[in-house]
């Protein structure tokens, strides 16, 4: 992965790239929603489709299936669902994505320049250090409070390069989603879309001549981007 040297700095997103808390999230929703007396009765994929369609997708979809929580302000029902994502989280319910742990210690090892940009609160970043230590390594952190718009808006990225003083021809960013991947994008930050799972718009990312990667154990194939 040497080719990763020409590179100033390198911007990673958090969720579904790095640690696989997608599947955490679904059940901290499906707890805080059981709590109430009501079974989501989703699978994963169903989650997925609706958490990543747009920034309102969820409350969308979840009000419109149950329409007694209309009655209720979603910042509540959000506030339960983190309280109950951060208990599984204190308990360890959290894993890195395959090939990770490789590609951050040759990160560190490499002594390259990174940051994390993500969408997650500081709170529930340091509950998933403490479980992975391994995350320990990367040494600057752009959470949901340092920037205003949430991905696709591209402001985390530009936060990112903003504080770090870098610019965005010397950097490359990796994302999993097309959401998180319009960020970058318009950050004009030379992308690389790494996930198992396709989207509507895959067939147009690659014609876009952005590659996309099942996992990170392919960047150790690639000779150069």
């Amino acid at each position: 992965m040497d080719w990763l040297k020409k590179y100033d700095l390198i911007l990673l997103d958090f969720d579904g790239l790095l640690v696989d808390t997608e599947k955490v999230h679904f059940l901290a929703y499906e707890t805080m929603l059981k709590n109430r007396g009501i079974d989501l009765n989703w699978s994963f994929e169903r989650y997925r489709k609706s958490a990543h369609h747009k920034a309102e997708g969820l409350e969308e979809d979840i009000t419109s299936e149950f329409p007694e929580l209309k009655k209720i302000s979603w910042e509540t029902l959000y506030q339960e669902k983190r309280k109950a994502l951060l208990d599984l989280y204190e308990k360890g319910e959290v894993a890195l994505i395959p090939g990770v742990e490789e590609f951050l210690n040759y990160l560190q090892e490499a002594g390259l320049k990174r940051a994390v940009v993500t969408h997650s609160d500081r709170g529930q970043v340091d509950l998933i250090k403490k479980a992975l230590p391994i995350l320990e390594t990367i040494p600057n952190w752009i959470t949901r409070k340092d920037y205003e718009r949430p991905k696709p808006s591209p402001d985390g990225y530009l936060k990112a390069l903003e504080l770090l003083g870098e610019e965005a021809k010397n950097t490359i960013g990796f994302e999993d989603t097309p959401r998180g991947l319009k960020a970058l994008r318009d950050a004009k930050i030379k992308s690389i879309m790494i996930t198992e799972y396709t989207y509507p718009e895959t067939d147009s990312i690659r014609e876009e001549g952005i590659p996309i990667f099942k996992n990170f154990y392919v960047l150790k194939e690639l000779r150069g981007f």
